[in-house]
């Protein structure tokens, strides 16, 4: 039976582990403020806020059932953040539960431990069906480029473009629980609102139906010009 996961409790620690870090940099009077991290570090941080609750977290997922035997796993695409149903199961590779397929079929030497090895995957690993799949995208309205704070001139095209990694969850067979989480730093509380509704809306008309929308905003201090930090969370639809 498949794992039921809450957006809301999701949407929820996210926001706990931004407030945390917020006032942290504000207790050690940094200069620059959450609204200056990269990617990378909002997937860090979003990381260990779902894992400091005892979530089964992890980061750099591979993607479930890319059926090309061929590829490499560094050449496969990677989910940014995945929560397992417990800690004490990997997540299934089905690229690898078809490799094992494939040597089995084939016969030999090896054969035999193919088959064990795929009987002993089912029992032993989480089905990525039961696993909830989280891509992350970072957007501020005033956004560091260089080192140097500026007017983000890119900040509606950026946002509409998360649509794609709503559709490419969208569209896999196997996650049947995957969300966009989009952090956003804005200059108030309205406008990320308004900008993280509109994108539910943008997705919709580019035949993404988003089937729930979350948000939860928190202030922050503004340093220079983002007074908001708002989580975004969309569930996609399972099309796959």
């Amino acid at each position: 039976m498949s794992q039921v996961w809450s957006g809301a409790d999701l949407c929820t620690l996210a926001m706990r582990g931004v407030r945390a870090r917020a006032q942290a940099l504000d207790d050690e009077h940094a200069w620059r403020g959450i609204d200056a991290m990269e990617e990378v570090e909002w997937h860090a941080l979003l990381f260990e806020a779902l894992a400091s609750d005892g979530l089964a977290a992890r980061r750099e997922v591979l993607y479930p059932g890319e059926q090309n035997l061929a590829r490499l796993p560094r050449d496969r695409q990677r989910c940014d953040l995945v929560v397992a149903p417990d800690a004490d199961r990997p997540i299934a590779d089905l690229e690898e539960g078809v490799r094992q397929a494939d040597r089995a079929a084939r016969g030999g030497l090896f054969a035999q431990v193919a088959r064990q090895d795929a009987a002993s995957d089912a029992q032993t690993h989480a089905p990525p069906e039961d696993c909830c799949w989280i891509e992350v995208k970072s957007i501020a309205q005033t956004a560091y480029r260089d080192g140097a704070p500026a007017p983000n001139a890119r900040y509606a095209p950026e946002l509409k473009a998360t649509i794609n990694d709503l559709r490419k969850l969208a569209t896999n067979e196997h996650i049947l629980h995957g969300w966009l989480l989009v952090t956003l730093c804005a200059h108030d509380e309205k406008i990320a609102r308004h900008d993280l509704h509109a994108l539910a809306q943008h997705a919709s008309s580019k035949g993404v139906g988003i089937t729930d929308t979350i948000v939860e905003t928190t202030s922050i201090a503004d340093r220079v010009g983002n007074a908001i930090a708002a989580i975004g969370l969309f569930r996609a639809p399972v099309t796959g």
